[in-house]
């Protein structure tokens, strides 16, 4: 699959020396001092990016070479928390409808705490090449 454009999006501290002659010239102009701070560009390699699965397959399927995998994170989907979720909400619910703003707010911040907790549990396992 042939692309006409760079593919991979990362931040890249700019340099004159990046630039073509007539970009450099109009730069001077306007005074534009380098290195700049890190600008988000387009680029055709990466070291150290992260990677969605999608993305990952789209790269491949580019045409596009991965030299070095250092980790994956596999994701399987699952409800471990409905039972919670639901119960929560139930409670929620009947304290809107009593107007038990104390019991409304308490259901709120239960469910939104408990599971963010969750995503910080990440297990990394050896790498076996």
């Amino acid at each position: 699959m042939k692309r006409n454009f760079p593919p991979i999006f990362r931040h890249v501290e700019t340099t004159a020396e990046m630039l073509t002659e007539d970009y450099v010239k109009w730069a001077t102009e306007r005074k534009i001092k380098f290195p700049r701070g890190p600008q988000l560009t387009l680029t055709f390699n990466a070291e150290g990016i992260l990677l969605s699965t999608p993305m990952l397959k789209y790269y491949l399927e580019s045409g596009m070479v991965v030299s070095k995998l250092y980790y994956f994170v596999e994701y399987a989907a699952q409800t471990p928390f409905r039972s919670f979720v639901d119960k929560m909400v139930g409670k929620r619910i009947e304290a809107t409808k009593s107007g038990d703003k104390l019991s409304q707010n308490m259901s709120k911040m239960l469910m939104n705490s408990s599971w963010g907790r969750l995503g910080k549990l990440v297990f990394r396992l050896p790498l076996l090449y």
